[in-house]
């Protein structure tokens, strides 16, 4: 899978290590994941690492991990919400 970026908006997590990042998505819009895989465009927007599992026209499944024991989510997104490199503001 080819490493891609989200756009997201960021916050809080229950712990320090991580944030609580909602995105839009056909399916369920938010997850938890570490803060290491997310790249800061102010305090609350910015891109969450993902991997791309599949694309079609106008429509990727990607794969995020999650916090906890290596478990991954996968979405549905609109693929106009990726992007290939991300930098930080």
């Amino acid at each position: 899978m080819k490493t891609r970026y989200l756009k997201c908006t960021y916050g809080k997590g229950l712990f320090k290590e991580e944030y609580l990042i909602n995105f839009n998505s056909a399916n369920q819009n938010w997850c938890s994941v570490n803060k290491t895989d997310i790249i800061p465009l102010d305090e609350k927007n910015g891109y969450v690492k993902c991997q791309l599992a599949s694309k079609q026209e106008r429509e990727a499944i990607i794969v995020i991990n999650d916090v906890g024991d290596h478990r991954q989510s996968s979405f549905r997104v609109n693929i106009s919400d990726l992007v290939l490199k991300a930098k930080a503001a």
